[in-house]
């Protein structure tokens, strides 16, 4: 049941990522005037959510079951940061 919920994670991760790295140049938070260090920031924080989508597919054939849940932790963190930001720069 763990490797299944694992794998459904996996792929909801790596959709994400592959959502933010194809948006990754357009603003694809609704922010109103995005300052330079938050456009950075968002930039930077395509590449590494990415990574972790990839690491997260691979994982899971490839890494030991400790190193899967680090990757997954770290995966769930990059998340709530995500759902923080466009929350806080959402128009509303």
């Amino acid at each position: 049941m763990t490797i299944i919920l694992m794998c459904i994670y996996a792929v909801a991760l790596f959709g994400l990522a592959a959502y933010t790295w194809l948006h990754r140049y357009q603003n694809f938070l609704i922010i109103k005037k995005p300052a330079p260090g938050m456009t950075r920031f968002l930039k930077i924080f395509a590449y590494l959510f990415t990574l972790v989508g990839i690491l997260a597919i691979i994982g899971g054939v490839l890494f030991p079951m400790w190193m899967n849940l680090v990757i997954l932790v770290f995966g769930a963190f990059l998340a709530t940061v995500f759902v923080f930001i466009s929350l806080t720069q959402m128009k509303l």
